[in-house]
C-alpha cells in the first residue's frame, strides 16, 4: 500500500497455483533498522499521510483496534496540521460505525463536517462525503428522514463540484434509493436507483460490482411490490456480474443465488 514499508519474511513456491509466493510483514517505526526506510518515506510523503493512510488500510483489514490507534495517533501530535484533522475524525466515525458505536460515529462526522464547512469552499467534495457519511450512519439508526436529509445535501454538492457521470454521484442516488425502499416508497426508490445504474453503467467497465448491486437493489424492490418477473430478471442480471469474478462460497454469491431461488419460488 502506498507510504507502507513491509519486511520480506520468506518466499515459497505453490506447486498447485505454480506462483512464488512472498510472506511479508507490515513493519512500524519502532523496527530500528527499519528507521532510515521510514524516515525515507516521511520525507517523500509526509508522516500524516502515512499514518492516514496505515488507519485506513488497517480498518479495510478489519483490524479496528489498530486504524482507531493511528488516527489517534496523529490528532495528538502537536505539529498536525489543520487540514488533515478531518480526515482522522472521518476515520474514527467509521471504525465507530463498524463496531455499531453510532452516536460516536455521528460525533466524530460532526467534528469533521463543522470544521470543513470552516475551512472549505461551500461546493467542495470533502464536504459532500462527510454529509454522506452522517447519513449512512442515520440510516443505520433507522433515522430515514434525516438520512434523506443529508442525502440531498450530499448530492447537490457533488451535482455542482463533480462531472455529472461521477461515480460519487451514482453512490448517492443509491444510498437514497435504499432508504426510500426501507420507507416503503418503492417508485420513488426505483427511479434513483435507475439513475444510479444509468452513471454507473457509463462510468464503470462492465463488470463492476456496483453494477451488479444496483441491479440487486432493484430486484429487491420488485420483489416487494410482487413483480416476481421483473424481480427474477434483475438478480439474474447481478447473478451475471458476480458469477465472472466471486466464488461460489462467496457471500455476495451466496446472496445472490438465495435472492433467485426465492424469487423461483414465487414464480412456481
Amino acid at each position: 500500500m502506498l507510504g507502507s514499508v513491509f519486511r520480506l519474511e520468506s518466499v515459497h513456491y505453490d506447486k498447485e497455483q505454480e506462483i512464488w509466493l512472498a510472506d511479508l510483514d507490515l513493519c512500524n517505526e519502532d523496527d530500528h533498522d527499519l528507521k532510515q526506510v521510514f524516515d525515507h518515506k516521511k520525507k517523500e510523503m509526509g508522516s500524516e499521510t502515512t499514518l492516514i493512510s496505515l488507519g485506513n488500510l488497517f480498518r479495510e483489514m478489519g483490524d479496528l483496534g489498530k486504524a482507531e490507534k493511528y488516527y489517534k495517533r496523529l490528532l495528538n501530535e502537536r505539529a498536525v496540521s489543520d487540514s488533515v484533522i478531518p480526515y482522522c475524525h472521518v476515520g474514527l466515525g467509521n471504525v465507530a460505525r463498524e463496531r455499531g458505536e453510532y452516536d460516536l460515529a455521528l460525533m466524530n462526522y460532526d467534528k469533521a463536517l463543522k470544521i470543513r464547512v470552516k475551512a472549505l469552499p461551500p461546493d467542495h467534495p470533502d464536504t459532500a462525503q462527510t454529509y454522506n457519511n452522517i447519513a449512512n450512519v442515520q440510516a443505520d439508526k433507522g433515522e430515514y428522514d434525516l438520512a434523506l436529509m443529508n442525502y440531498d445535501k450530499a448530492l447537490k454538492i457533488r451535482v455542482k463540484a463533480l462531472p455529472p457521470d461521477h461515480p460519487h454521484i451514482a453512490d448517492t442516488y443509491n444510498n437514497i434509493g435504499v432508504v426510500q425502499r426501507n420507507k416503503g416508497e418503492y417508485d420513488l426508490a426505483l427511479m434513483n436507483y435507475d439513475k444510479s445504474l444509468k452513471i454507473r453503467v457509463k462510468a464503470l467497465p462492465p463488470d463492476h460490482p456496483d453494477i451488479a448491486s444496483t441491479y440487486r437493489n432493484m430486484g429487491l424492490v420488485h420483489e416487494a411490490t410482487r413483480t416476481w418477473q421483473a424481480a427474477l430478471e434483475y438478480h439474474n442480471k447481478a447473478a451475471g456480474i458476480r458469477r465472472k469474478s466471486l466464488a461460489t462460497t462467496h457471500p455476495q454469491m451466496v446472496t445472490t443465488e438465495s435472492d433467485i431461488r426465492r424469487v423461483k419460488a414465487q414464480l412456481k
